[in-house]
């Protein structure tokens, strides 16, 4: 009879390990989560498709701040996490997007925030 429970209880061991595992990159209930991540692989897509500014705001929603530096206007999309485990880093950056005085895309890119701007 053992014989028989050993594959299911290692099979099932296998499963919860893997399930256990696999979560431990994803953002779980007891995390503190707050504004809008950007992923890198969003960021490429924005600077490879130059995207309208209208664009943007469809797929992100209105920036955290917008700053004017001479001909140059700065978007910023503000994001945080905190895990809920300790052995987790925490995230606090910015998206920035950068528009020229036609409205065109110059780049976009992360940086750490060392504090909100909200």
């Amino acid at each position: 009879m053992s014989s028989s429970f050993s594959p299911r209880i290692l099979l099932l061991s296998a499963f919860l390990s893997s399930s256990l595992l696999s979560g431990c990159s994803a953002i779980s209930k007891l995390d503190y989560e707050t504004g809008v991540n950007v992923t890198d692989a969003q960021i490429e897509t924005f600077n490879n498709e130059s995207p309208q500014k209208l664009d943007v705001i469809r797929q992100l929603g209105e920036p955290s701040k917008k700053e004017n530096y001479g001909n140059v206007e700065v978007w910023r999309y503000h994001y945080v996490l905190i895990p809920a485990l300790p052995t987790q880093k925490n995230i606090n950056q910015d998206t920035v997007f950068e528009w020229d005085e036609n409205e065109k895309l110059i780049k976009v890119y992360h940086t750490a925030s060392s504090s909100s701007i909200l």
